[in-house]
């Protein structure tokens, strides 16, 4: 980077590219106001109060001005400080200093004396511009303080008639009507010096050249189709860029349009402003579209003239910009930039989605950003890192700061934001927070933007910040800043935080309370009057909060195995709410029930004991997290369902279930696990452990003494090959039908059998297990309903780490009733073009689904079209899995595959329509599954088929068949009646085997 001794340029090479790709126009910003005078003359340009200029106007009165700054000695590359409010002098002053060749630095009205004497020691001013008063504070009198410290400044110039004191001089009287000679002034010098937003310190100085600064606000006046019939309110201070350049005053006036100047941003200025002048566009930072959005709950001035709003300055939340649109009327564009250089705005085509979430994609094509990590390495697609960036628009440079620059800028030029962001697929911005933005807590580091976000859930919490404070123990230990409209302790922001599974490190210390922001001088939150406030209120913290009530765990050695053992331990105990879960050689079974969580899929509810709680308004998975966050047992493990109608929640056909708990999941009071001859049993009480151990012996010996399996005989068959055997092959050609017509690809139509309600679950289940090869097998009694069964495949496993997999099976065949014909039935199923296409596509869409949730280089196709052996039948079936993507959890990964493809159809949203339409019972727990949860994040759900119903007096069997275009009634209903049999087979008549006891 060439640099010289006060303003650093870019590179010879740099300079001629853009010339010669006409992004540098080679024109001064003095030169302008002929030129638009020339297209736009009669156009109203500018409007102050009851003041209205024309463009020609407007250009007469700079004119007038510029001689006035020529008369008083001012000439190219003098510095004048100037800190005036929105008002025509600021406008008509900026010009006339660009004719001249003047450099304006550009303060702001609220910066105070030690900052502009600092920044006239760095610039040496040889003019300051300045109003008499504005909002209380007497600037003439600071002005006469920094003359007596800045010897370079040889004239007070005042926004206001003739003061009475001299060598003062008014800017109108100043006016000249000499004729002056236009200056030929090099465009690619520096034409105006803007302020850093840094929060702490004295701002550095930003120089814009003529050509840069001129791109800047055109080309993002044509982004954001500006044009002559634009009226663009000036709210924000105007000394700032994005008011001034993005596309602001000046490309408002580069389309020919017309600006109207407000003196302060309140919605009580505002809105009467855009109400008269029916103003089109505007400009907010987000604490004042907050403002905003909550006058017009009660204003009913109307701002319906207001066509686009643009937000930047800060990160917005995504529950106030959705806001916008219905309460403001307009449409928004977040814009994310900064006085150095590059911009982003989201289009105006951008879907609400990119507006809501994103802060945009580059201004031209000619912007370069990288984005890399602490090492300037380029960091992998969608993960956060700094942003470097440089370009057309974007300075090589701080002015007159030499050893700054060596570390705010590469050695290849590119500028370091400081800024931590990532990029969605759709290429736009999303700004996660501040490189120094983090806390240092004995060693953890916190993302204070991350934290922030999160106190902003809290219904009571309108604005926080969060700041380091020194700390003799911890180093930094953190402070939540915040303004609220309710008071709010710092344990409910530990429940709050913990409700979204926040790390514990991240908790705030210590928490304070405002009615306003303290504010730096150019109206950034001084976070140095935080930290001090924070230091002087700092209270050691009362750390007894509630801790959670901890399981009791016990090891005994038993004679049974755990197939035998764990269903006997269901059948002794009287809960009504019981479980048994196999996964893989582990058997897990919970008794009685201390919590209970269940869902609509819009809503989630958590009992425990007396108290209830509710969580809505964000989506399921959050909603999940902040539930389970909530339970207050340690080490807790979940056994629940989930019904097939869940699914219509999470594909839009419908925003909640008719069944409150199509999702219910239960903490036990008891637990046994099973492993190789031995019982971990679990209680909360000394009490309840040495009574389930009881429990758990006696059940050990009953296995001994009771009828042996072999002893046991099945019902007779049911009626599984004739029950609905015309309806189901009618549905299936129905299905066949849509299909042909393009409504989906593949549905799987299930047909419900009834079977005796003396049929004894627990002996079916022992006596099916032994003679089924299930992935998982269960048995569940949750009050007023009981299932068991096989599952030929899981849904969903995903370990603690976030690794997850699931196993689409599809493709069936009989096992035959010989090793030779499972054979040839097996390659009879390898070979058949509609069963290899029906798990294909299977396969396929898992995929698809698991690119929702994991990080794309993680996904792979870990086992694909091996045969698995399931009970009476063999299956095709593959595995995919993947590791989640950052800010997912497993009920991500749960909402995206439920339920099963193999389950449901392609694709499944349509499949799902056509399943409630072709089906005569709603399915309930068919095709649902059955899951455990634990609280480290362990998950394992296992899809329900060949399984046996019972709730409401009925109880029955159900099994389906995949439909494709290529299916055939008569197949279909083959492979419903084989599938069947993996259960139908082995059920125990309690009844029949009490008579023959007897």
């Amino acid at each position: 980077m060439k640099t010289t001794i006060d303003t650093p340029v870019r590179p010879k090479a740099e300079q001629d590219l853009y010339i010669e790709e006409n992004i540098w126009q080679q024109q001064s910003l003095g030169s302008l106001v002929a030129d638009w005078r020339s297209q736009f003359s009669d156009n109203v340009a500018l409007i102050e109060d009851e003041t209205e200029l024309t463009y020609a106007q407007f250009e007469q009165r700079v004119i007038t001005r510029s001689a006035g700054f020529r008369n008083i000695g001012l000439k190219a590359g003098d510095h004048v400080m100037m800190q005036l409010p929105n008002s025509l002098d600021f406008i008509i002053s900026c010009f006339a200093l660009f004719q001249l060749g003047v450099i304006p630095i550009l303060a702001m009205p609220a910066q105070r004396e030690s900052d502009i004497a600092a920044l006239c020691e760095l610039s040496n001013p040889v003019a300051y511009i300045v109003p008499s008063s504005y909002l209380g504070h007497d600037y003439i009198a600071m002005a006469q303080r920094i003359v007596s410290a800045c010897s370079s400044i040889e004239h007070i110039l005042v926004a206001s008639d003739t003061p009475t004191s001299t060598p003062y001089t008014s800017l109108s009287q100043l006016d000249s009507t000499e004729y002056m000679q236009v200056s030929n002034i090099d465009p690619t010098s520096t034409a105006l010096m803007l302020l850093s937003g840094g929060t702490t310190g004295t701002p550095k100085l930003i120089p814009r050249s003529h050509n840069d600064y001129y791109f800047n606000a055109k080309a993002s006046a044509e982004l954001c189709q500006f044009n002559e019939q634009t009226t663009y309110l000036a709210v924000l201070p105007i000394a700032h860029n994005f008011p001034l350049a993005c596309p602001g005053i000046i490309g408002t006036l580069c389309q020919g349009g017309t600006v109207v100047l407000c003196p302060t941003p309140g919605p009580d200025e505002a809105f009467p402003l855009i109400e008269q002048h029916k103003v089109t566009h505007t400009a907010l930072v987000p604490a004042l579209t907050k403002l905003w959005l909550e006058a017009k709950q009660w204003d009913d001035t109307d701002i319906s003239s207001l066509q686009l709003l643009q937000v930047g300055g800060a990160k917005f939340t995504a529950e106030q910009a959705i806001q916008v649109p219905d309460v403001l009327g307009c449409q928004l564009q977040q814009v994310f930039g900064m006085a150095e250089g590059l911009l982003c705005f989201t289009r105006l085509d951008d879907p609400l989605n990119e507006v809501v979430h994103t802060q945009g994609r580059p201004l031209c094509d000619f912007d370069k950003v990288r984005i890399v990590d602490e090492q300037d390495n380029p960091v992998a697609q969608g993960d956060v890192g700094e942003l470097q960036t440089k370009g057309p628009y974007t300075i090589a440079g701080y002015y007159k700061a030499q050893a700054h620059n060596q570390t705010a800028f590469t050695t290849d030029g590119f500028y370091r934001t400081g800024d931590l962001v990532r990029v969605n697929q759709a290429g736009n911005l999303i700004v996660e927070g501040r490189i120094k933005e983090q806390i240092n807590r004995a060693g953890e580091k916190i993302a204070v933007a991350e934290i922030e976000q999160r106190l902003l859930s809290h219904p009571y919490i309108d604005e926080a910040i969060l700041v380091p404070v020194p700390d003799a123990y911890l180093g930094e230990r953190s402070c939540a800043c915040i303004i609220s409209s309710q008071p709010v302790s710092l344990s409910e922001v530990y429940q709050l935080l913990q409700e979204q599974q926040v790390a514990r490190f991240k908790y705030p210390d210590q928490i304070i309370s405002l009615s306003f922001w303290p504010l730096t001088a150019i109206g950034k939150i001084n976070k140095k009057a935080l930290i001090k406030r924070a230091e002087d209120e700092y209270v050691e913290p009362n750390m007894n909060q509630l801790k959670p009530i901890p399981y009791i765990e016990k090891t005994i050695s038993v004679q049974s195995t755990s197939m035998q053992l764990a269903p006997r331990i269901s059948e002794l105990s009287s809960h009504p709410f019981k479980a048994i879960y196999e996964c893989k050689s582990a058997w897990s079974v919970g008794l009685g029930k201390v919590a209970e969580l269940y869902s609509n899929g819009s809503e989630i509810t958590l009992q425990q004991g007396e108290k209830t709680k509710q969580f809505n308004g964000k989506p399921f998975p959050e909603l999940m997290a902040q539930a389970l966050q909530s339970i207050q047992f340690e080490n807790w493990r979940l056994y629940g369902v989930a019904k097939f109608e869940l699914a219509s929640v999470f594909h839009g056909i419908q925003t909640r279930t008719e069944h409150e708990k199509s999702l219910q999941l239960f903490v036990p009071e008891l637990e046994v696990r099973l492993e190789a001859n031995k019982a971990i049993l679990r209680a909360l009480t000394e009490a309840d452990l040495k009574a389930l151990e009881t429990l758990v012996l006696k059940a050990d010996t009953s296995c001994v003494q009771t009828e042996s399996a072999a002893a046991l005989k099945p019902l007779q068959t049911p009626q599984i090959n004739t029950q609905y055997k015309d309806e189901y092959k009618t549905s299936v050609a129905k299905a066949i039908e849509e299909i042909c017509n393009r409504q989906y690809q593949k549905v799987i139509l299930s047909r419900r059998i009834h079977v005796p309600d003396s049929i004894c679950l627990n002996k079916s289940f022992r006596y099916g297990r032994l003679h089924n090869s299930p992935a998982r097998s269960f048995l569940y009694q949750l009050n007023d309903f009981s299932i068991a069964g096989f599952s030929p495949e899981t849904l969903l496993e995903a370990s603690n780490k976030g690794y997850i997999s699931t196993q689409p099976l599809a493709g069936t065949r009989s096992l035959g009733n010989s090793p030779q014909e499972e054979q040839q039935l097996r390659e009879e199923l390898l070979n058949d073009t509609k069963e290899i296409a029906e798990h294909a596509v299977s396969v396929k869409l898992a995929q698809e689904e698991l690119e929702q949730i994991c990080e794309p280089s993680s996904i792979a196709v870990s086992e694909f079209m091996a045969v698995r052996r399931r009970g009476s039948v063999q299956h095709l079936a593959s595995r995919v899995c993947g590791q989640l993507s950052n800010g997912k959890n497993p009920w991500h990964a749960f909402q995206a595959l439920f339920p099963a493809v193999t389950a449901s159809g392609i694709p499944k949203r349509e499949a799902i329509e056509a399943i409630l339409r072709l089906e005569p019972n709603s399915r309930d727990w068919y095709s649902g599954c059955v899951m455990i949860v634990d609280n480290d994040g362990f998950m394992d759900s296992a899809l329900v088929l060949r399984s046996i119903y019972r709730a409401n007096n009925l109880t029955w069997l159900q099994a389906g068949a995949g439909v494709i275009d290529q299916s055939k009634p008569e197949r279909e209903l083959t492979e419903t009646i084989e599938k069947l049999s993996c259960i139908a087979n082995y059920l125990i008549d309690e009844k029949t085997l009490e008579e023959a006891q007897s």
